[in-house]
């Protein structure tokens, strides 16, 4: 069972801070380089000063800004700058709450979350509530990934954890409900003014805070039977078991057995993935015949031409690439290649994962590409990936269609993890948009 409970949470004081938009970042793992720099621009007391500050980008794939590498700074004084910024960050935390930058609220509470937007010409909102949650070990069959993690973040959350023994974001999980029970709690709170209500980016998030004990009972009780998956936030999940198992140990009779989560509802339609496109250097010797033994090859003369095919023929192994110019469709020729060639033990439903036939026989075995390597980039703007292409940068760009959300919850609820980068969550929850404070 997933076990739930209310909380006081932590926002930002509208009487000090006018404009919410100023302060909030996305996650941290999604801002580049140049987006942390503009946060930092925004306002003196935007969220980035606490999750991400300016000498710390690319945690999340374990590896430091190179322009810090170049700095002339040896391996202590770089570790003695890391370590001083999560103190710096704790002390944001701590006089921001002191100067009224934030308030805590007085009842503990559920907060239903929204979030509308337009996505190909659809209006859609994801509904859902966030809530504390019991941390779960994932061997457990209560809580369940559906992708593998890396240490570099872990590492990286954890010592944040440590110093401001708080959580700036929500986890984004899922959850199967065909009742739509909460849902329905969620339609009625539109009768009232929403606690926050702002627009970032073209979605827009509104929240209301639920501290009525009979709903909020409804709300816990809806969970109760339920399996959840971690859609976004592997990293912070494994983070918030590991700080659990520390404090524990200890600290005797302290407890950090819960975390801040976002859930929502598979079966409400609200959910959008997108495909984190491929662009690939230092291929050796490349040559388009290298795809012929496996794919039917069609070349097309726009890219939107070529992904108007991939969202038809989304029963098939399909991708788009752009080489030298051109733009190719690559239909997997027999289904039968993947058993022969993909020499993996995983289930059937695995295999046939567009990331999958991807990774392992188009990456790895045509290209002879390892997966995590630099020679990798992973993005979601299809027209930045032909520019990277053009630019030289890149030798060819590689395109799939989305996962879809059933084959996550068939991937994660039968034990399995997808290969890296199989989903990217739209749209984003947002950091700092309300907080909880462990201690």
């Amino acid at each position: 069972m997933v076990e739930i409970i209310p909380f006081r949470g932590i926002r930002y004081n509208p009487g000090e801070v006018d404009d919410l938009t100023k302060v909030v970042t996305p996650p941290y793992d999604v801002i580049s380089t140049s987006a942390r720099d503009e946060y930092y621009r925004k306002h003196e007391k935007n969220i980035i000063r606490i999750i991400l500050d300016k000498d710390h980008s690319d945690i999340h794939s374990g590896r430091h800004n190179e322009d810090n590498e170049d700095n002339g700074d040896n391996g202590d004084n770089r570790d003695t700058k890391r370590d001083s910024r999560y103190t710096e960050a704790a002390s944001y935390f701590k006089t921001w709450l002191s100067d009224g930058t934030l308030i805590q609220d007085k009842k503990p509470s559920i907060y239903l979350y929204g979030l509308e937007y337009t996505y190909d010409g659809e209006k859609k909102t994801v509904k859902g509530f966030i809530a504390l949650t019991k941390l779960e070990e994932l061997d457990r069959g209560i809580i369940f990934p559906h992708e593998e993690t890396l240490e570099g973040p872990i590492k990286d959350r954890l010592e944040l954890l440590r110093k401001c023994n708080a959580n700036f974001s929500q986890i984004f999980m899922l959850y199967s409900d065909p009742a739509f029970t909460i849902e329905k709690i969620y339609d009625d709170s539109q009768k009232q003014d929403p606690l926050i209500d702002i627009e970032v980016d073209r979605v827009r998030h509104r929240i209301w805070k639920i501290h009525d004990e009979n709903t909020i009972n409804k709300i816990v009780a809806c969970m109760k039977d339920k399996k959840s998956i971690i859609a976004d936030g592997h990293h912070r999940y494994t983070t918030a078991l590991c700080f659990r198992d520390e404090t524990r140990a200890a600290r005797k009779g302290a407890d950090y057995g819960y975390r801040a989560v976002f859930f929502t509802n598979t079966k409400n339609k609200g959910i959008t993935i997108l495909p984190a496109h491929r662009v690939i250097r230092n291929i050796s010797g490349f040559d388009i015949s290298r795809f012929e033994r496996y794919f039917d090859i069609e070349e097309t003369d726009t890219p939107g031409r070529m992904f108007d095919r991939l969202k038809k023929e989304t029963s098939k192994n399909i991708f788009g690439m752009y080489y030298s110019g051109k733009f190719y469709i690559l239909t997997l020729k027999d289904e039968e290649i993947i058993e022969t060639e993909i020499d993996i033990k995983r289930s059937p439903a695995w295999k046939r994962l567009d990331v999958t036939v991807l990774h392992y026989l188009v990456i790895d075995k045509i290209l002879g590409v390892t997966a995590d390597t630099d020679d990798i980039l992973y993005e979601i703007d299809g027209e930045k990936v032909i520019d990277l292409v053009d630019r030289g940068d890149y030798q060819i760009a590689l395109f799939l269609n989305p996962t879809k959300v059933r084959q996550v919850e068939q991937i994660a609820l039968s034990g399995e993890k997808m290969p890296g980068k199989a989903t990217y969550f739209y749209p984003k929850l947002l950091s700092g948009l309300l907080m909880n404070r462990l201690d």
